[in-house]
């Protein structure tokens, strides 16, 4: 029974290890694929966008 947790541990370790590898090439090594866009990612600058897309007329396409 130890045997078998164990080699189901290294499977998955494994698949887990070639999915890593996979989102490394598609998103950079690192990453996720979920991050913010860089002018997102700081309060200060999320701000700005913030109040750039209400001066826009973001709010009416929103609301």
């Amino acid at each position: 029974m130890r045997e078998a947790v164990k080699g189901e541990m290294r499977a998955l370790l494994r698949k887990s290890e070639i999915i890593d590898a996979q989102e490394d090439g598609k998103y950079g090594k690192d990453k996720r694929g979920d991050e913010l866009p860089q002018e997102l990612q700081r309060r200060i600058s999320r701000l700005k966008w913030i109040r750039k897309a209400l001066a826009a007329g973001f709010r009416t396409a929103v609301s």
